[in-house]
């Protein structure tokens, strides 16, 4: 039980690095190579970027760094929080001619 754990725990540390490595490629990609940024490319840069924090919180945690220095432990969590907002306004500019009127139901949030 204890090697299948520790193999699981290995195997999801070489998961996520590698996606933490395709991520940063990506965003790489969208910023250098292509030199066309429009705001819907600048969108999804920081949608993989947030999910880029993710996979860093779940390498961290899995590697055992929590263990170490535990008052880090919820700090990227916050990031979660921006991937549903952030996945609208991609597909809004995506789908439509994005136009600053076609927020202003997000922009009545405000607390």
């Amino acid at each position: 039980m204890i090697l299948a754990n520790l193999f699981m725990t290995s195997l999801d540390i070489i998961f996520q690095s590698a996606a933490v490595l395709l991520a940063l490629l990506a965003i790489y990609i969208l910023l250098w190579v292509n030199r066309d940024i429009s705001h819907s490319k600048r969108v999804l840069i920081l949608l993989l970027t947030v999910a880029t924090l993710m996979n860093i919180n779940g390498l961290l945690f899995h590697s055992g760094w929590y263990l170490t220095y535990p008052q880090f432990h919820k700090m990227l969590y916050p990031f979660a929080l921006l991937i549903a907002p952030l996945s609208y306004i991609y597909a809004q500019f995506r789908l439509f001619r994005f136009r600053g009127r076609a927020v202003t139901h997000i922009r009545r949030l405000n607390f």
